[in-house]
């Protein structure tokens, strides 16, 4: 039991000390560090460009649309991607599930995801990619 709680208090103190950072929001993005957004959006990836930009794919609950907004460093929206900062957008009939998103080296958008089955409202069985332009057109 001694040498559990030591090995156990000795691990945490090595982590404090040899990882442990020192934590702040950076005030200089958004208001106090942080951004957020009125819509009814729910995140399902990240990334971060080149350029220090970051890249948010949300799934709109109160529609079958999927949303891609560009953040410039500073936190407010890239109004030069998309229509104010955010693609809107929805395949046909289906809700499509974005799953992740990258950047490619040119700089475009790749998302990609699952669509329900043709047959099925409740499988999931068909493969989707979404890519987009370095200004949000498709």
């Amino acid at each position: 039991m001694k040498h559990t709680l030591l090995f156990t208090a000795f691990t945490f103190l090595f982590f404090q000390f040899a990882l442990g950072q020192n934590i702040s929001l950076d005030t200089a993005f958004g208001v106090g560090g942080k951004v957020q957004d009125a819509n009814s959006y729910l995140i399902s990836s990240m990334v971060q460009q080149n350029d220090g930009k970051t890249v948010c794919y949300s799934f709109d609950i109160n529609s079958t649309n999927v949303v891609i907004e560009r953040y410039n460093t500073n936190g407010s929206l890239d109004t030069t991607y998309g229509t104010n900062g955010k693609v809107s957008t929805s395949l046909a009939m289906y809700t499509y599930t974005y799953q992740s998103i990258a950047i490619q080296t040119d700089g475009k958008i790749i998302a990609v995801g699952y669509l329900p089955s043709t047959t099925s409202t409740t499988d999931y069985e068909n493969f989707g990619v979404l890519r987009l332009n370095t200004n949000g057109a498709i």
